[in-house]
């Protein structure tokens, strides 16, 4: 939590792919993982800005994923468009704070407030 520098909550409107070269995807069977240069990127709308407390994070952010993960384009499509989350990101590009564990259900809030009030 503490290196979270944003903290938003936020709808999955999409799920995109690129390519190394950055050229988008369209392929459902595309794939991510160890050896492709591929990438997912959650497009996210935001609802709500948990951190910085003055905002500044408005309309869609485009969030990559970590490309060692293996997946599909059509899998992740399925997994996440229309799900809602709270989200920690890195400023840099809207990264995730790690890997793993950047995606949390809007049932922990709570306790993520009552993490970033704690020194």
């Amino acid at each position: 939590m503490a290196e979270a520098e944003e903290i938003v909550v936020a709808k999955v409107l999409a799920v995109e792919m690129v390519d190394g070269a950055g050229r988008p995807v369209t392929d459902v069977k595309a794939l991510t993982g160890p050896g492709l240069d591929n990438q997912i990127h959650l497009v996210l709308q935001v609802n709500e800005v948990l951190r910085p407390e003055k905002g500044g994070l408005h309309g869609t952010l485009r969030v990559p994923l970590w490309t060692m993960w293996h997946d599909s384009l059509g899998a992740a499509r399925d997994r996440e468009t229309g799900r809602e989350w709270i989200f920690l990101l890195k400023r840099d590009g809207h990264q995730p704070v790690y890997p793993v564990d950047f995606q949390w259900p809007l049932q922990e809030r709570g306790r993520i407030q009552a993490l970033m009030a704690s020194p």
